[in-house]
């Protein structure tokens, strides 16, 4: 529980300076924001540093968790270090930040969002190989090894920072551990009506990019791909579910940046990245058929 309350006060911060960064001025903002960054950083490098080694992730200590009836308690932590740092990377007013720097940004809140759906695939895999979840619309009484209402939230952020853009070469991949974090959402849907909308919007999201793909002429020439709609996060923040009535997040490297700057900060050696070259992906405008 200590170490719950500390990635939790953690969250908070970042949280709370997310909400205040607009209002910091030009002047100061750099300043503020590498103080900060470096503060949370090495906080947190303690933070895991100092968890016991039982308690650290690992395939075998989520089992044992999960045997032990601690579940919820040991994915919580990590879902939460890793949705913490993808947030404290993603939020930043780059106009006011050096090119370096929010490259760097750019591709830790992809590792971590990685890091987050990967826990979820891991989850997933020990749920339907133990028999432990019934699809939620069944009327049986439900069964799980993890219910914790953070963790659908965590997932569609992470679901939101890899679906942005990136690469073509990289997007199976993208949509294999998306697909993870989908099974997880939709077994927490037996628990908690919020994760219905969420995994709607998640479904979407997959299903714009896989009917993309299956126009192979469109895929000619591509190095990356992107969507044409709004951040999945601030939708669900602001309840909405189709993507028109979502204004951009001011301050959200993800969102703000042009696709171009966005993917060629992720790294592709000598190649750049243009228009041209882009698999422009347009949002999915309805939630039929996602029920």
């Amino acid at each position: 529980m200590a170490f719950l309350v500390e990635i939790v006060s953690l969250w908070s911060d970042v949280s709370h300076h997310v909400f205040r960064s607009p209002h910091i001025s030009a002047k100061t903002y750099r300043k503020i924001f590498e103080d900060f960054y470096e503060t949370i950083v090495k906080r947190s490098e303690e933070w895991i540093t100092n968890l016991p080694s039982h308690f650290s992730y690992s395939m075998a200590n989520m089992e044992r968790s999960i045997r032990a009836g601690s579940a919820d308690a040991f994915i919580s932590i990590h879902m939460l270090y890793h949705v913490m740092l993808m947030k404290l990377n993603r939020h930043a007013r780059h106009e006011h930040l050096p090119a370096d720097m929010v490259e760097r940004n750019i591709r830790r809140a992809r590792h971590h969002a990685i890091e987050i759906l990967r826990i979820s695939v891991a989850l997933t895999q020990f749920n339907h190989e133990h028999g432990q979840v019934r699809p939620y619309n069944e009327s049986s009484s439900p069964r799980s090894i993890f219910s914790t209402p953070l963790a659908t939230y965590v997932i569609l952020s992470a679901t939101d920072v890899l679906s942005a853009a990136g690469f073509i070469a990289d997007i199976s991949e993208c949509i294999s551990l998306i697909n993870g974090g989908l099974d997880l959402v939709e077994d927490l849907c037996q628990f908690w009506d919020s994760a219905r909308t969420q995994l709607r919007l998640m479904r979407m999201r997959v299903e714009a990019i896989s009917l993309a793909l299956k126009d192979q002429t469109r895929l000619d020439g591509k190095l990356g791909f992107a969507i044409e709609g709004s951040a999945l996060d601030s939708r669900v923040r602001l309840g909405f579910l189709q993507h028109e009535h979502a204004g951009p997040v001011n301050g959200d490297l993800v969102y703000g940046l042009s696709r171009e700057r966005y993917i060629n900060a992720l790294g592709l050696g000598e190649c750049s990245i243009s228009k041209e070259n882009i698999l422009w992906i347009k949002e999915l405008e309805s939630e039929k058929g996602f029920a």
